[in-house]
């Protein structure tokens, strides 16, 4: 009996341990009004601009991650053309306090 009740704790215990370890390193919903979230999009649509015309409508979602510093995946709407379109960036946040825009990827066409 003991035994049975032994084997089932460590059976969950390993479950816990295991879907914790999975989650470690792995990005995290952040509010979409967090400072560090708005510098990130700032930063990755600044960073774009040169490349195309653009401005920030609206971050729709942010994920953040701890690495060296903190990688911010946002997904954002952007005026481009007269429209609107979809964008995620990833942003590394370094320790050093600078930023790299790592990641730009278009979701989709424009929508009027």
């Amino acid at each position: 009996m003991y035994r049975c009740v032994l084997l089932v704790v460590l059976y969950v215990a390993a479950t816990i341990v295991t879907v914790h370890a999975q989650r470690v390193g792995g990005y995290a919903k952040v509010a979409v009004t967090d400072k560090d979230v708005i510098a990130a999009a700032d930063f990755a649509v600044k960073v774009q601009s040169k490349k195309e015309m653009l401005m920030l409508a609206k971050i729709i979602k942010a994920e953040a991650q701890v690495v060296a510093g903190r990688n911010f995946r946002v997904t954002m709407d952007l005026h481009v053309d007269g429209g609107v379109r979809t964008a995620e960036a990833t942003v590394w946040a370094k320790l050093d306090g600078t930023r790299e825009l790592t990641r730009w990827e278009w979701k989709g066409p424009a929508r009027k």
